[in-house]
């Protein structure tokens, strides 16, 4: 399996997990599974920086270099 694939299957996966997540947290608070406002707000509070960090690191090898095809040997 090739570098790029690898990451990129690495990065959907993180994000369809944290976008899930979030979803759930909401979904939850919709049908009164949370029954004040501050719970999402901390729950959100508390994914949200290492999502960002997530995010920022795997955009920023994206597109150093896009038309990086992977190793040749």
């Amino acid at each position: 399996m090739k570098d790029n694939l690898l990451k990129n299957i690495i990065f959907f996966l993180m994000l369809i997990a944290k976008l899930v997540t979030i979803g759930l947290v909401f979904f939850h608070y919709s049908t009164y599974g949370f029954l004040n406002k501050a719970n999402v707000i901390s729950i959100i509070t508390l994914i949200s920086p290492l999502f960002m960090v997530y995010i920022t690191v795997m955009l920023k090898d994206l597109l150093s270099n896009p038309y990086r095809k992977g190793k040749k040997k």
